[in-house]
Formats: structure tokens, C-alpha cells, sequence
């Protein structure tokens, strides 16, 4: 059935190429609409504003005697109201003990979450011991760490690569525990190099 504006006399002027291309170009202004809503869509949930930022952040905490226990420090905060997330820009966590060596944890960006008791570390994550006495310095990289702050514990199940001394191992994920005794358990995939100094 036909709208009452086409009659159709209208309809036997009009060749069949005539038709063909109004319908070509009926059905592609339709789709380039459909087209633009989905960027117009696309863009207003990649430009999320944040509600609040910070630039330059240190924080530190202390321990039961006043002994410094952890410092972060922040390039730049961004706070998020829509869902209360915290993303964090270059940021270094160093986890200190009186009597084990101090590790530090760096990364490109990272996110804050359970009211700041844990942190994902994302983006050419490094963390790094000092040594300490007859305790070598380590080293680890990978992309993507879970820091539990108050456990004192990170982990990851993507690639990590450990360098300690001149030995090193592969593996493809890791649980880390930071208090001493430290522990590390390495799992998937585990190939190591050592070299034995005599």
C-alpha cells in the first residue's frame, strides 16, 4: 500500500533505475543514521569525567610504632562518581620492613579499590627488591598486578619474568607474599635459568 502523496501515475513516470537509486539511497541514509548514533553513543561513554583529580599525591602509612610501613606516591588521581572508581596515573608503591628488604612496585597506570586495600597495577609492571645483606636483588616484570596492601601480598596470572642475580625464571603467573618470611610461588608454564656461583 502506497502513502496518498504517490500516486500511481507518479509510479509509471518513474523508470526502474529511477526507483532502484531512491531505494539505494533510502536504505543508505538509514544505515549512515544508524551509523552515527552508534559513534555519538561510543563517544559519550569513552569521555567519562571525573569528578575529581589530584597531581603529585604521596601517601604514607605507619605502623603500630610509628615506623614507616608503606609509601605511594601518585603523578596524577582521577575519581570517578558514576561507579566510585579511582584510576591512578605512574604509580610507585614501596612496602617496607624493619628486618626483610624493601620491595617497590611501579607501573604505566593502575586502580584503587576496597577503599584503598588493594590496587591492580597495569601496564609494564615492575617490581623490584633491594638487596639486603646476603639477600640478592630481584626483580619482576609483568603486565597486569593485584597489590593487597594491608596482606602485604600481590599477585598476577599473566606473564611474569623474574630476575634474581644472574638467574632468572618465566612463568606464568605468580603469588607473592611481602612479609618475612617472603615467599614466592610461581605457577603455568614455569622455566627458569640458574646460575650457581661458587
Amino acid at each position: 500500500m502506497l502513502p496518498d502523496w504517490i500516486s500511481p501515475e507518479i509510479l509509471d513516470k518513474l523508470s526502474k533505475p529511477a526507483l532502484t537509486i531512491m531505494l539505494i539511497l533510502a536504505i543508505g541514509l538509514w544505515w549512515l543514521g544508524a551509523i552515527i548514533d552508534d559513534k555519538i553513543g561510543l563517544k559519550s561513554q569513552a569521555t567519562r569525567i571525573p569528578d575529581y583529580w589530584m597531581e603529585g599525591l604521596v601517601a604514607r602509612t605507619m605502623d603500630a610504632q610509628g615506623r614507616l610501613q608503606r609509601a605511594i606516591t601518585v603523578a596524577k588521581v582521577q575519581h570517578f562518581a558514576d561507579d566510585n572508581s579511582i584510576e591512578l596515573f605512574a604509580p610507585t608503591i614501596a612496602q617496607f620492613d624493619p628486618i626483610a628488604p624493601t620491595w617497590r612496585a611501579r607501573s604505566q597506570t593502575g586502580w584503587l579499590l576496597d577503599k584503598g586495600d588493594k590496587v591492580i597495577l597495569t601496564g609494564q609492571v615492575v617490581l623490584e627488591r633491594e638487596a639486603r645483606g646476603s639477600i640478592n636483588a630481584a626483580q619482576l616484570r609483568t603486565e597486569k598486578l593485584l597489590v593487597q596492601l594491608k596482606d602485604q601480598y600481590a599477585e598476577t596470572n599473566q606473564q611474569v619474568h623474574v630476575l634474581n642475580g644472574k638467574s632468572h625464571v618465566n612463568a606464568g603467573a605468580m603469588q607473592l607474599w611481602f612479609k618475612n618470611p617472603m615467599r614466592i610461588l610461581l605457577t603455568s608454564g614455569v622455566k627458569a635459568h640458574y646460575e650457581i656461583t661458587r
